[in-house]
């Protein structure tokens, strides 16, 4: 059994992740003013974890630390690559990250009712539980989708349900535009997409666009009363997408003028749109984090029977 002080500091990491796992879950968003204390209670409860060790097994403490420390700088390194090539997100990349901190190697905080063994190597087990459980929730909305033959990853959205979704335009002309990109210029130029539909004149008229500045982050839910005002947009600049993208924060996720552009045109006349589902990552390693910690890891287990 660990020690009351490595069971207090998981229970604070926990109630310090939930937050986060809270609003990925819902939003897809992650306040980055989570993560300074999210970082310290994982420092604190690997160091902890190693002091119990370094009392009870000095040899098995040494070599715990040092995989946690080669584990760290792997995952960061890859995590910052997949960050760069859009494949995950700034919040996931940066949980990945902390995993070797947060799941500490052989910690299991109840012993006598877990049914499997301590994890080996529990990030990974993380990583490797937590992206089935994303395989299989994305088979669900595959299997339930109506719009013929698709990707397992992807699914089809009528247009007009368009912005409620998290994931990016996996068809099209230019595919990979984030939806977060599309949510955030339509609320730079206070328009719908509806409504840019139904109009009779050019709607990628490059004059008389109203700005509300900041134009956000692209969240699903979130709402601006900031002060409008007239921009002149160039004439050349369609849509007023380089205008836009140029004040845009986030590096408007990635997206490019011709992307945005090219999609734009795209949408007003499509009825239906393929897209890429977005995963809350954060809540799934949260999940899979927690129960590793309390009831043990399902893959030890099997590759132990395995001998």
């Amino acid at each position: 059994m660990p020690p009351a002080a490595v069971s207090v500091l998981a229970g604070v990491l926990g109630l310090l992740l939930a937050g986060p796992a809270l609003t990925d879950l819902l939003y897809r968003r992650v306040d980055r003013r989570w993560w300074p204390p999210v970082t310290l209670a994982a420092v604190l409860l690997s160091a902890a974890h190693l002091r119990w060790l370094s009392g009870v097994a000095p040899r098995l403490a040494r070599s715990t630390a040092l995989l946690q420390v080669l584990l760290v700088v792997l995952l960061c390194a890859a995590g910052i690559l997949a960050h760069r090539r859009r494949w995950l997100g700034g919040a996931d990349w940066k949980l990945i990250g902390l995993l070797p901190l947060c799941l500490p190697p052989g910690l299991v905080l109840l012993p006598t009712t877990a049914p499997w063994p301590p994890a080996v190597v529990p990030p990974l087990s993380a990583l490797a539980l937590a992206s089935l459980l994303a395989v299989t929730q994305q088979l669900g909305r595959w299997a339930t989708s109506s719009g013929g033959w698709l990707r397992p990853m992807q699914v089809h959205v009528p247009t007009a349900r368009l912005l409620r979704q998290h994931g990016q335009v996996a068809a099209g002309p230019h595919p990979g535009l984030d939806l977060d990109t599309l949510r955030m210029y339509l609320r730079w130029r206070r328009a719908t997409l509806t409504g840019l539909r139904m109009r009779t004149t050019d709607p990628a008229a490059g004059s008389d666009i109203h700005l509300i500045r900041p134009p956000l982050d692209g969240a699903v839910t979130t709402a601006s009363t900031a002060a409008a005002r007239l921009l002149w947009v160039p004439a050349g600049d369609r849509w007023g997408a380089a205008t836009f993208l140029a004040a845009a924060p986030r590096d408007g996720y990635g997206a490019t003028v011709p992307q945005l552009r090219g999609t734009l045109d795209w949408l007003m006349l499509v009825d239906d749109v393929q897209i890429r589902v977005g995963q809350p990552l954060v809540t799934q390693l949260y999940v899979v984090g927690a129960a590793i910690l309390a009831l043990g890891d399902p893959i030890t287990a099997v590759v132990w029977a395995m001998g």
